[in-house]
Parts: structure tokens; C-alpha cells; sequence
């Protein structure tokens, strides 16, 4: 029977499959940080809720290097007008609008201590 190197096994979301160090420190660092940030999650949600009007989520699509797409949740930054209020740039300039993300870390779709880089190309103009 031949092995196949870590690198080629995939799981059936069509990420890598982690090592198991790796995934277990995900999982404490990512539960650490979640009950540390869970009561300004809550705040945050409850603001941008009150701010913009209804939804306080949105998915946002994220393509890396290997060509591994995920999609991850992150806090709305526009009103239901597409404005950008000061309160929605507040969140963009702090990186908080990226806090639900340690939901997609929890979940084994990111990880906090290998890169997670998005192609560079899809920035090119």
C-alpha cells in the first residue's frame, strides 16, 4: 500500500488535512481567544445590528495561494444604503470587522499559526 504525503489528503471540504499538533493548538489558542473576545463579539454584533439596520454578518469569499477557497463570516460594514458610517469605519481601521473569523478557526478552516494568504494576483491590477 502506498502512503500518500500530508500534503495530498484532503478532507471532504477540500482543505489540507492539519497536522495533529498543529489542529490541537488551533483548538486551545482559538478557544482562549474566543472567550476573551466574546464579550466585545457581542457588543460589536449588538452595534452593528443597531447601526446598520438589520443584518450584522456577511460571508466573504476568500481564495489562497493553493487555490483553496473559504468562505468566512465577517461583521457588516455597510448600511442598507451601502454607506460607510464612521461606527462601520471604526471596524475596518481596528480589523474588528474580522472577529467572527475564529468561528472558521474553530472549525478547522483556518488556522491561526500557519499563513493564510490570499493570492496576490487577485490583487493585481
Amino acid at each position: 500500500m502506498r502512503q500518500t504525503p500530508q500534503n495530498d489528503q484532503h478532507d471532504s471540504r477540500g482543505g489540507n488535512f492539519q497536522s495533529t499538533p498543529m489542529r490541537i493548538l488551533d483548538l486551545l489558542a482559538g478557544s482562549v481567544l474566543l472567550i476573551f473576545f466574546l464579550p466585545i463579539m457581542v457588543l460589536v454584533l449588538a452595534t452593528t445590528m443597531i447601526c446598520n439596520g438589520g443584518g450584522a454578518f456577511r460571508k466573504v469569499s476568500k481564495t489562497f495561494e493553493n487555490g483553496r477557497s473559504v468562505t468566512v463570516l465577517n461583521y457588516q460594514c455597510e448600511n442598507s444604503t451601502r454607506a460607510m458610517t464612521r461606527y462601520n469605519r471604526f471596524l475596518m481601521k481596528t480589523g474588528l470587522v474580522a472577529l467572527p473569523e475564529f468561528i472558521n478557526v474553530m472549525t478547522g478552516e483556518l488556522s491561526l499559526f500557519k499563513p493564510n494568504v490570499a493570492r496576490p494576483s487577485i490583487f493585481s491590477f
